[in-house]
């Protein structure tokens, strides 16, 4: 599956799309890229729910979710549906997702029509 992280434009974003392969790999992908902000992530701490058809993008995505940070970015569908590859979904409201306490390193909307 492709991933790309979350930015201020869409551009921007889409600089940085990677292909994992499985929950393991995005596991580990996300760790890396959260490691330099000196955030320590396990498995549990990762969330996906199904956003939907995103024309900017041609993507069926999925927002990733990142416990203690907030939106981390999107990944195009379908996700392997394995017993160890499941991804669990975790559907916040808003103002619990970008609460006071979660750390997150945007200060903008991930999704916008207007990028």
């Amino acid at each position: 599956m492709r991933v790309r992280e979350c930015r201020t434009t869409m551009n921007a974003s889409l600089t940085t799309v990677a292909a994992v392969d499985g929950r393991t790999e995005l596991m580990r992908y996300i760790a890396e890229r959260l490691l330099t902000r000196g955030l320590q992530i396990t498995d549990d701490m990762i969330h996906v729910d199904h956003v939907g058809y995103n024309h900017q993008t041609d993507w069926d995505e999925y927002r990733i979710m990142v416990d203690r940070f907030g939106v981390f970015g999107f990944a195009d569908g379908p996700f392997p549906d394995g017993p160890t590859d499941i991804l669990p979904s975790r559907c916040w409201p808003a103002e619990q997702i970008f609460a006071a306490d979660i750390e997150t390193a945007f200060d903008v909307p991930c999704r916008s029509d207007s990028h």
